[in-house]
């Protein structure tokens, strides 16, 4: 999991996690860092597309 931004004056405020943004920014859109990616096969998402990547029982009854 990773938390990627920029770190504005209103983000400093409330959050102490800043520097870590823009160093997980700048590696999450390198070209190297993509190409590693697409190599491994893994695919970048959000914590919002959760829910519909997460397996369901039946779903693994079906592998077994």
């Amino acid at each position: 999991m990773t938390h990627p931004g920029y770190a504005d004056s209103s983000l400093v405020e409330f959050d102490s996690y800043t520097v870590g943004r823009d160093t997980e920014l700048g590696v999450l859109c390198s070209r190297e860092f993509r190409e590693v990616l697409d190599r491994c096969g893994v695919t970048l998402s959000s914590f919002a597309d959760l829910d519909s990547m997460l397996t369901t029982d039946n779903e693994i009854a079906q592998h077994h």
